[in-house]
Formats: structure tokens, sequence, C-alpha cells
């Protein structure tokens, strides 16, 4: 990735991006059952209002991760179907930051226990850090990385992708469309995950189109 880095100078370079959307079926989105927590932590009527609010929250948290690596191709190939295999995901996509990630697994593990209440203050957390994660990752429901021109540098400088001139993201499908211009001919390379290459590809869209 590091190779990559020098491309993400946004002075110099217009990517001309295009977005697309993620579709939400059904009557509720994440932000619904977020809302709903802070309705549930408002009310004083002790462990109820407190359960609640926590399983509310863990909804949206959870809603909110299954649409976005659904959006990168997350059942397009084998993939454990468990909460730190999914932040992984997220992570290696570059959908959100590693510190937030981190955050959120501490704090989730520290009160995910069966049969227990946990207290207001925990509960304050884990809807803290959850409204950081939302907050982080609304963008990507209506500016969900579709397409860039990829700029190029100097004509001097000579790299592995001096001869790229777009990179798509197929939505759901897990994979990614890099372009490429050798002299007179056009070359499509498709980039399917789980490979680092998508996951490459993948983190810096997300970052040049932020």
């Amino acid at each position: 990735m590091n190779e990559l880095d020098k491309y993400l100078d946004l002075v110099k370079y217009n990517y001309d991006p295009e977005w697309q959307s993620i579709e939400v079926d059904g009557d509720l989105k994440p932000r619904d059952y977020f809302n709903y927590a802070m309705q549930d932590i408002e009310e004083v009527e002790g462990s109820r209002s407190l359960i609640n609010a926590f399983l509310n929250a863990k909804r949206a948290l959870h809603y909110q991760i299954d649409l976005l690596i659904d959006a990168y191709g997350y059942k397009s190939h084998k993939n454990r179907n468990t909460f730190p295999a999914k932040l992984e995901y997220c992570k290696k996509c570059g959908i959100v930051s590693p510190r937030i990630l981190e955050k959120l697994n501490k704090v989730r593990n520290e009160i995910e226990h069966d049969y227990t209440v946990p207290t207001k203050s925990e509960v304050d957390d884990f809807i803290d850090v959850v409204e950081l994660f939302l907050a982080a990752t609304d963008r990507f429901f209506y500016r969900l990385p579709d397409n860039i021109v990829f700029p190029g540098l100097d004509e001097d400088y000579q790299d592995q992708f001096n001869d790229i001139y777009n990179v798509k993201l197929v939505q759901g499908t897990g994979k990614v469309i890099v372009a490429r211009q050798i002299g007179d001919t056009e070359q499509q390379e498709t980039i399917a995950a789980p490979s680092e290459e998508f996951f490459m590809w993948c983190s810096f869209l997300s970052k040049c189109t932020q």
C-alpha cells in the first residue's frame, strides 16, 4: 500500500469519483435501532431499560456492519460468520479506522456476557462507541466508491500503476476492475477477494473518495 500512497494527493490530483448507494431492504435501518437505544437509555426503569438499550445499540452496530461488508463482497467468498471476522474485513477494506474498530471490539467484549445486566456506565460507553462507528461509516450508504479516474504521475515516473486509468468497485461481488492503457491496447483486470490486492484497492478507493 505504501507504493499507492503517493497517489493520494487530492490537492494535486482530481480523481473525478463516481458514487453508488447501498440499498437497505425492510422498514428499519441501523439508525432506527440506534435511536431506539437512545430512547431506552433515557428511560429510568432499571435492568429492562439497560438491556433493551444495549441490545438495540448492538442491533444497530451489527446491521450497519453487515450492510457495509456485503457491499464490499463479504458473501462472495468463504468467510466466517463471526463478529471479529467482520470487523477484520472492515479494517482490510478501509471502511473505518483500525482505532475505532479496536475500541468498538474492546467495549463490546467488556459487556457481552450471557444473562448478566450491564451497568448504565457500560451501556453509555457502548452507545457512544456505536455512535462513533455509525458517524464514521454513514457516508458509504450514499457515497460508496463506484468508479475513479486514476490520475497517473509524471510521464518519466514508472511504477506498477503508471498505465492504470480507471478503477471500479463492483458492489456486492467482491471484485475490483482495474483498466489499463498499454500502448494502443486497453486491458481490464478483475481482482477478487480475498486477495490482498483486492483489499489494497478497496482501501485506496475509500481514502481517495472521502
